[in-house]
């Protein structure tokens, strides 16, 4: 499932259960029969066998503002990166008979979570797919920062021969979490090519 798929359903839930809260809440201040309310949600069936109206009301809203806080703690940033301008670079190249692009980018990374190193597996640009997958992983220790060179190989060519390519960066880590990050990468002579092979690990871009 992917971030934009999880979080919409993050929505949908937490919208789900601040519709059941209110109903409910509209009914006591009402003075309305709270068992006529066991039709809106399953949930809500417990009522009918005695259930203490302050229990439920206290279980709902601990519920609520628990997924709230899951929800956000999901969506907060923990990857920061500052680009050197100077060291990122796209070129065309081809996987045997596949265009795709070669990415060279350097930059100075991040980690903002305090208890968790971040183990990036995967990258790839907004648009497009990784075409192999990393020559070997970035691990970031918990609250710590490296400067770290990627090398990339994604498809298809969404960029314009030897002109700059502006967009989104997608780093993928060891939870799966996505992480969006733009970036702008200057573009080599377009009759620069680079061909890479199974047996092949990366090949250098000639500027």
């Amino acid at each position: 499932m992917t971030k934009e798929w999880r979080e919409r359903l993050d929505k949908i839930l937490i919208a789900l259960l601040t519709t059941v809260f209110t109903v409910v809440l509209t009914a006591i201040i009402k003075g309305d029969e709270l068992k006529g309310l066991g039709k809106i949600a399953a949930l809500l069936k417990i009522l009918r066998f005695g259930v203490p109206l302050w229990l439920f009301i206290t279980t709902l809203v601990v519920a609520i503002f628990g997924v709230v806080q899951w929800a956000q703690s999901r969506r907060k940033k923990i990857l920061y990166v500052v680009w050197d301008p100077i060291q990122c670079l796209w070129g065309t190249g081809a996987m045997g008979d596949i265009p795709v692009m070669q990415l060279i980018m350097k930059g100075f990374f991040t980690n903002a979570d305090l208890e968790k190193s971040l183990l990036i597996t995967q990258v790839y640009l907004e648009g497009t797919k990784a075409a192999m997958a990393l020559l070997s992983p970035i691990e970031i220790k918990a609250h710590h920062s490296i400067v770290e060179t990627i090398h990339a190989f994604v498809q298809p060519v969404v960029g314009v021969k030897g002109e700059r390519y502006k967009g989104n960066l997608i780093l993928i880590d060891q939870f799966n979490r996505h992480h969006k990050l733009p970036v702008n990468l200057r573009g080599i002579d377009p009759v620069t090519t680079a061909t890479v092979t199974p047996s092949q690990t990366s090949t250098p871009m000639s500027q």
